[in-house]
């Protein structure tokens, strides 16, 4: 039975972790979080999937709680320029997955006759796109009134979300100390050890030690598998700049601009803008990408941080009594912003494979937390290269090489129920899903994946194509008459707590 769970290391996926933890096990069980204030914040990463708000819910935390201190906005997508011939937009919710059902075939074909893309009739995007709030004002109730699933996305200042997290959590033990010794026996980590010589045991660790991931390979050896050659992108230069003007550059989603050597990130938080750039070092120096996207955001003062980033995963993320969290387990780039998600995902696994073992810890919640993890993993591996592989770009030799690459075999197979035409099956419910149909649709789509060939549309449905995207395009009218400004809303709201 697990009497104590120790968690080495803070940071967002410390706190995330120990957070949820103590939400979801009795409270008889010890919770001691270790972190070492000489460790510093990666700072790159500055945006969610959906459920992140959620997720923080079930943890007992609610937005009032935490989002003014991480600088938080709202995120409705993300829009892609430079992927394709024109700009597309990867919304949040399942809008496009509705559109995907018996409508699928005449809204497309509609498009095929008109001058209209796809996302012109996503309600996200229109919202997005006037920098609308997704919430409608009613009293300033900010539990409820939300008009799109989109909303549960965030923007955050990656310096702060960690330490709003901490700040609320409740009955968790933590201590500032740097470990230096990590004693072993059969069952997998013993004891960590102090400079000072103070020992911590545990019957269960966590490690979130980022990428240096001290329990898990470095102690226990287990095996990393490299997935640099699918996800090419392995080190990032960030620069905030500050707002001219808020109104019109705090937009509520995150832009994604190809640049030589990858693609670059504008992030709008409530006090200033995320600016990064992901790039390969195979084909760019630190130097040269920093000159780049200093060329590029315009804003020279500002200092840049420097990240090498490790893609790929550890062939299992538990191992004997060790469960690795965060950035120690793995991670792709950020194109998705889906490094939260690893955490919140991995935490989730862990404590589903405790209610179902009763608080024991045994090989079959290995099994469990390892093949829940590496599910989820190679989904979201497969997404991010499906946008590099149908990039249109090819005008250097990142772009000519990325865009040439074989697609992995589940990347393949998830590509067929797209041809020729998409399919409802590619929605898989259940917590390994991490991007439904319409998603996948609205990346290929934009992308230009399925080209001019749109042999299987039927004329039979273009009347009523045509009637349907009236109404809708109506109906969100009507609604962006009643949403604000998205950053006027947000100054009300953090004005008054």
């Amino acid at each position: 039975m697990i009497k104590t769970i120790c968690i080495l290391g803070g940071g967002t996926s410390g706190y995330l972790t120990a957070a949820y933890l103590r939400s979801s096990i009795p409270d008889g069980v010890k919770i001691l979080l270790i972190e070492s204030s000489k460790v510093g914040i990666i700072g790159v990463g500055e945006g969610t999937q959906p459920y992140t708000t959620e997720f923080l819910r079930k943890c007992g935390l609610q937005p009032i709680d935490w989002m003014k201190d991480a600088n938080a906005t709202y995120k409705l997508g993300v829009e892609f320029t430079g992927w394709s011939d024109k700009p597309y937009f990867v919304d949040n919710d399942d809008y496009g997955t509705f559109l995907l059902g018996p409508e699928m075939p005449t809204f497309i074909y509609w498009m095929s006759k008109s001058k209209k893309q796809f996302f012109d009739f996503l309600q996200s995007y229109r919202i997005a796109k006037a920098n609308k709030s997704p919430k409608i004002n009613h009293g300033m109730d900010f539990t409820h009134g939300f008009i799109t699933p989109s909303w549960d996305a965030v923007h955050f200042d990656a310096h702060k979300i960690g330490e709003a997290i901490k700040k609320q959590l409740k009955n968790v033990d933590i201590v500032d100390t740097e470990i230096v010794e990590v004693d072993t026996f059969e069952q997998g980590v013993k004891c960590l050890r102090d400079k000072e010589g103070v020992e911590y045991n545990a019957d269960l660790y966590v490690d979130c030690s980022g990428f240096k991931s001290l329990l898990l390979e470095k102690t226990l050896n287990v095996r990393w598998i490299d997935e640099s050659e699918n996800l090419p992108c392995n080190s990032a230069v960030a620069i905030p700049t500050q707002y001219k003007n808020p109104q019109e550059e705090c937009h509520p989603y995150t832009k994604a601009t190809t640049m030589k050597h990858g693609w670059r990130w504008t992030i709008p938080t409530f006090e200033r803008i995320g600016n990064g750039y992901v790039y390969s070092d195979k084909y760019c120096s630190k130097e040269n990408a920093e000159k780049e996207l200093r060329e590029t955001i315009g804003e020279y003062d500002a200092p840049a941080n420097h990240l090498d980033m490790r893609i790929g995963t550890h062939e299992g993320i538990a191992h004997d009594n060790v469960v690795a969290i965060g950035l120690s387990g793995g991670f792709v780039e950020p194109l998705e912003a889906t490094g939260i998600t690893f955490t919140t995902k991995a935490v989730e696994f862990l404590v589903e494979s405790l209610r179902h073992s009763d608080g024991q810890w045994t090989q079959n919640n290995l099994n469990y937390v390892n093949n829940e993890w590496l599910k989820m993993f190679y989904e979201i591996r497969d997404f991010i290269f499906a946008h590099y592989k149908f990039a249109n770009r090819k005008d250097t030799q990142f772009w000519r090489d990325v865009t040439e690459k074989e697609l992995p075999d589940t990347a393949k197979q998830r590509l067929d129920k797209f041809v020729p035409a998409p399919k409802d099956s590619m929605f898989i419910p259940g917590i390994t899903s991490m991007f439904h149909t319409g998603q996948w649709f609205e990346m290929l789509f934009g992308s230009d994946f399925y080209g001019k060939n749109l042999s299987f549309l039927s004329d039979d449905y273009l009347k009523y194509a045509e009637s349907y995207v009236d109404i809708e395009t109506h109906r969100i009218d009507r609604i962006m008459r009643d949403l604000d400004n998205h950053y006027d809303y947000l100054s009300k709201w953090y004005k008054n707590l």
